[in-house]
């Protein structure tokens, strides 16, 4: 960091949204802390608010600020954005342009600190939320695209959260009442909706109309309310089982399989 130029008198008030798994986001945290130290007190008046996002509440952000600020951001795929005075300055590009104009600023630290860091701060932030997650790894045409994390709130909904985990762990063998293999692997997704939501968990048919939960068919388990983006469906009479629907942004439309 160059500490040969003072900024001319200005307020500077950043803003700072991002993935906490994304090492992008963390080069873009360090950076604007280290000006934020070095110049909180001076006559540039430096603040610095940092919001930690998980993909779902980061995209959900992400797609209001692309509707509020249109043109070129239909195309942003940074994974943070910057404010300036409640201005959007952007996403790496610009920030970088910004704070060495501004601030004689380059960034020194290796990509690989970055890195450790999003690791670091994604299991702390996962940690932190004192819930249990479960994950899925998805597969396109029998090749493996990423998977997917799925946080349980247990305290809203326990009987689905147990029956979605236990789901997708396959710990629970097989259905005493129907002989199905209580596990996620290798279903599909029977429904996908671009940039809405997916549709799967059908453990027998694979088509969305059958199914069991881990309790068994002469149990299926009342619907339980949870303010998360992912629902077991109901079978009739408000009740639950094994299809689920999860709301996530897809960008392919191809059936998908669930490798774990």
């Amino acid at each position: 960091m160059n500490t040969n130029k003072e900024p001319t008198m200005q307020q500077y008030n950043f803003k700072l949204y991002g993935l906490v798994g994304s090492s992008e986001f963390h080069m873009a945290k360090s950076i604007l802390q280290d000006i934020h130290t070095k110049y909180a007190e001076s006559l540039a008046k430096v603040t610095l608010e940092v919001t930690e996002l998980l993909e779902f509440d980061w995209r959900s952000y992400m797609d209001k600020v692309i509707r509020a600020e249109k043109g070129e951001f239909w195309t942003y795929k940074d994974d943070f954005v910057v404010f300036n005075n409640n201005k959007v300055l952007g996403g790496s590009k610009q920030l970088i342009e910004f704070v060495e104009e501004t601030f004689v600023y380059m960034n020194f630290r290796p990509q690989v600190l970055y890195e450790a860091m999003a690791e670091d701060a994604y299991k702390r932030f996962m940690d932190d939320s004192q819930h249990e997650f479960v994950y899925m790894d998805v597969a396109i045409n029998a090749e493996n695209t990423g998977r997917l994390i799925i946080e349980l709130f247990a305290e809203y909904a326990p009987k689905t959260c147990d029956n979605f985990k236990f789901l997708c762990t396959g710990e629970k063998g097989r259905s005493e009442d129907t002989g199905l293999r209580l596990h996620y692997l290798n279903t599909i997704f029977h429904r996908i909706v671009k940039n809405g939501w997916v549709q799967g968990g059908d453990i027998d048919l694979g088509k969305g109309d059958g199914g069991c939960s881990v309790y068994g068919t002469s149990e299926q388990f009342q619907d339980e309310s949870c303010p998360g983006p992912l629902h077991t469906r109901y079978c009739g009479h408000g009740k639950s089982w094994s299809p689920y629907k999860q709301v996530t942004v897809l960008h392919h439309s191809s059936a998908l399989s669930l490798d774990e």
